[in-house]
């Protein structure tokens, strides 16, 4: 069984698979609508991978 700042490191990694199918589906996109949308998407995940590395730099063990 992992601990806490284990499963946020996994779950740091498993953004970050995340973002680069993201940013597959942005460079394969057709239209401006959908291009902004996913652009949302990708900045929402950019702002998830920050959180999780500054939980992951500022966790402190008991």
């Amino acid at each position: 069984m992992n601990n806490a700042i284990e499963n946020v490191k996994t779950a740091t990694h498993d953004l970050q698979h995340a973002k680069q199918h993201i940013q597959d589906a942005l460079n394969s996109v057709e239209k401006q609508e959908n291009r902004t949308k996913i652009q949302s998407t990708l900045s929402a995940i950019d702002n998830a991978i920050t959180s999780a590395q500054q939980t992951i730099n500022n966790y402190t063990e008991s």
